[in-house]
């Protein structure tokens, strides 16, 4: 049972996720840490035998065997009682002072390490995200994928990985100078261990719950506080509408306090261990000075109480971050978990997926044989035994009522979803695989095109990469042929900036017109030899929308068309018209 729990902590899961690469430079800062403690172990040798020295020479007496044996090991017996003094200090201080700025150093590097090590492992997380096909991510949640995405895969890096290391390099440093104080007075040890040991024990489990709780509460007011946001974008205009901007504001507000009075506590929280230490280590060190004057002479007392300050100094700010980086990962345990759930359900998708080298030569031909699919949650199929083949330079629509699965056999055509039964072919090869294969030989344009944060330009290439990408000049004057076609050259040229001209999400200063011409641009840029259209002229009206549709025609002769549209009027001169009803296709003209 044990070692299942081991093997079931968040801490084993997120090493279980790193790549060998990444696991072995892990383990190298684990060593790293802890072969500092050495150093510290160094330190402590020597401040004890400094002051046990000290004492013997103020009283005119031989120090003990153990502290000639340590000042024979050093190289100081030839020395007079000042130089050895002296010598003592100075390999005590550059010992510590080593040990502290080599900590820095690795700790440094281990940090931008593990940062890196967060962003590698958000952007795998985002790729396998988006090669799902859409019942996959229809299964989370926005708010879920990007709290695990961001918050989580940080919490997990840096709040997990970072904080175990931290635990170890302090736990060694703990038994170091344990063993350190063992060797010197078993009694000083002993008092040392129950101490801080015991003070840090307390500290944790009086914490950790706190601790815990406050992290729960932090993950879900944080979700809830931004899908308050979310939900002010979307609803905008119910909202200006309705009058409501005191309403969503005070949703929004309701929450954020909430939130706000849970970070103030997560923040104080570590606070307390170090009051608390910094109480404990005044009392404790004048208890244990009055019971060392009790039980032995003054220069015994005074060597032992110095040994124990000096070990306390390491000790106990060694303790602290011990318990507060227990407290961190506990803190930040359930964001990893969503996190390390999200990437083990992901991992099975396989990233930069090498497909062999084809010489075959792409065909703009679809082809679906006996396609049924259904979705999860629903007992009645959205497409019910669809064969249909669309000839190379074919242009064919699909027109039908809404929710009558137009959407979902574009969907299925695009491999956005996979078929509950029945195969689709396009050029030979299904859809995810004709995509890598052949990128850009197919074209999309949705309903609502989506518009990037960037410029016109950026849009419009969208992080294809082709012979133009190499040469500015050149791309720049394709895409403005492109957008000439399209009717937009007159506006992108009435811009101050042109095609470097920023638009946004929101589209400020887009009509719905430009917008689906910029998506309709973004299809054409890759020259693509099946182009699927899927409500693209929802935004137009009726003129606009049949001359968007003959420019496409005129655009691209010898590409397949599959367009989706509720207006037949619209695909007067197409060769297949197809009307799709429950799911279920038929040919309702055809061009003779």
């Amino acid at each position: 049972m044990f070692a299942k729990m081991i093997r079931d902590s968040v801490f084993i899961k997120s090493i279980n996720n790193l790549d060998s690469s990444s696991r072995h430079k892990y383990f190298l800062l684990f060593i790293g840490q802890i072969a500092l403690s050495l150093l510290d172990l160094f330190g402590l040798v020597c401040i004890g035998t400094l002051a046990a020295l000290s004492v013997s020479g103020v009283q005119s007496e031989l120090p003990g065997s153990r502290v000639s044996k340590v000042v024979e090991f050093l190289g100081l017996e030839g020395f007079n009682f000042q130089n050895k003094v002296a010598g003592l200090a100075i390999l005590a201080m550059t010992a510590l002072i080593t040990r502290t700025l080599l900590s820095i150093l690795i700790t440094r590097k281990g940090m931008s390490f593990l940062s890196f090590l967060g962003a590698r492992m958000a952007r795998d997380l985002v790729a396998r995200y988006s090669l799902q096909d859409r019942t996959g991510v229809l299964r989370f949640s926005e708010q879920e994928f990007l709290m695990a995405s961001t918050r989580g895969i940080y919490a997990l890096s840096v709040g997990i990985l970072s904080s175990a290391i931290v635990i170890a390099s302090d736990a060694s440093l703990f038994i170091v100078l344990m063993s350190a104080l063992f060797f010197v007075d078993k009694n000083l040890a002993i008092v040392s261990l129950l101490f801080f040991g015991g003070l840090g024990t307390i500290l944790y489990f009086s914490l950790s719950r706190r601790s815990k709780s406050l992290g729960r509460q932090e993950i879900d007011l944080y979700a809830s506080s931004s899908q308050k946001i979310s939900e002010g974008i979307r609803g905008y205009r119910d909202i200006l509408v309705r009058n409501a901007h005191d309403w969503q504001s005070q949703r929004f507000y309701s929450q954020r306090f909430e939130l706000a009075r849970v970070q103030a506590n997560t923040i104080f929280t570590p606070l307390i261990s170090k009051y608390a230490l910094e109480i404990s280590i005044v009392i404790g060190a004048v208890l244990f000075g009055a019971y060392q004057l009790i039980l032995k002479d003054a220069s015994a007392a005074i060597a032992s109480l110095s040994v124990f300050l000096a070990a306390g100094i390491r000790i106990a700010p060694a303790v602290m971050r011990i318990q507060q980086s227990a407290l961190q990962i506990k803190n930040s345990s359930g964001v990893a978990a969503s996190a390390l759930n999200l990437i083990e359900e992901l991992s099975v998708i396989e990233l930069n997926m090498k497909l062999d080298p084809s010489d075959e030569t792409f065909e703009g031909r679809i082809t679906l044989k006996e396609v049924d699919f259904t979705y999860p949650l629903s007992s009645e199929p959205a497409i019910k035994n669809a064969t249909l083949t669309i000839q190379p330079g074919k242009k064919v629509g699909v027109v039908g009522v809404s929710g009558s699965g137009k959407s979902t056999l574009v969907d299925l055509v695009l491999g956005v979803l996979t078929p509950s039964q029945g195969t689709i072919e396009v050029s030979g090869k299904n859809p995810v695989q004709a995509i890598r294969y052949w990128p850009g030989a197919i074209g999309y344009v949705p309903q609502d095109v989506f518009i990037l944060n960037a410029t016109i330009l950026e849009n419009i290439v969208f992080g294809f990469e082709n012979e133009l990408s190499n040469n500015p000049e050149d791309q720049r004057n394709y895409v403005h042929g492109i957008l000439d076609k399209l009717n937009l050259g007159n506006w992108i040229n009435s811009l101050e900036i042109g095609l470097d001209t920023e638009i946004g999400e929101n589209n400020v200063g887009l009509s719905g017109g430009q917008k689906q011409r910029i998506g309709i641009a973004r299809a054409l840029y890759t020259r693509p030899q099946i182009l699927i259209l899927d409500e693209f002229t929802s935004a137009l009206d009726r003129e606009t929308a049949n001359e968007v549709v003959k420019l496409i025609e005129e655009s691209s002769p010898q590409t397949t068309i599959l367009m989706i549209s509720h207006d037949p009027e619209l695909m007067s001169n197409f060769d297949v018209v197809i009307q799709i009803n429950s799911g279920s296709l038929k040919v309702v003209k055809r061009k003779l």
